[in-house]
């Protein structure tokens, strides 16, 4: 079976070892399903983020009976660094919910004989974040760099004819 590569699912095994670096798929905590939701809402941040510079688009492939969207897709296909980006975005965007929903910093757990405690590293998760976003600023310099359109001139006269050109615009032959 072969995914189009128009569908933001061709990025779920990126985002999945963006997200959980090391884990198999199998042991995920996330489903296939929610990776492809986190890639359509990272696509959608970079369009609305990055306006016309992001030449991208995310069109709904499909809608389940609530007209609720279920299956999407990118136009054009997302050539393979930008692929990157939005697997970075994804793993932003989730890892910024996860610490403000369900993350606990520090606990104290106790049983009838025993009491311990634990504390997680605040400045772990801060330069966890900084370089997910370090790398993903990265990712946005080098695709803007490369699409970067050059100013070139065309002198449509010389190109038809040149002695006429030369006539015409003698100061720019001197």
């Amino acid at each position: 079976m072969s995914i189009d590569p128009q569908d933001v699912r061709i990025m779920t095994p990126q985002i999945r070892r963006s997200l959980e670096p090391g884990v198999a798929s199998g042991d995920s905590i996330y489903t296939d399903d929610d990776i492809k939701f986190f890639a359509a809402d990272a696509v959608s941040l970079l369009i609305l983020c990055g306006g016309i510079d992001f030449p991208y688009s995310l069109v709904v492939a499909s809608a389940d009976v609530n007209n609720y969207p279920v299956e999407y897709k990118t136009n054009p296909a997302l050539p393979i660094e930008v692929q990157a980006l939005v697997s970075l975005q994804a793993s932003i965007q989730q890892t910024l919910h996860e610490l403000n929903t369900n993350l606990k910093m520090s606990e104290t757990i106790q049983d009838e004989g025993s009491k311990w405690d634990y504390k997680k590293s605040v400045a772990l998760l801060k330069d966890k974040l900084k370089a997910m976003i370090s790398d993903r600023d990265k990712i946005m310099d080098q695709i803007n760099r490369s699409q970067a359109i050059g100013i070139s001139f065309i002198n449509i006269l010389e190109t038809r004819n040149e002695e006429l050109d030369r006539a015409v615009e003698s100061y720019w032959y001197a």
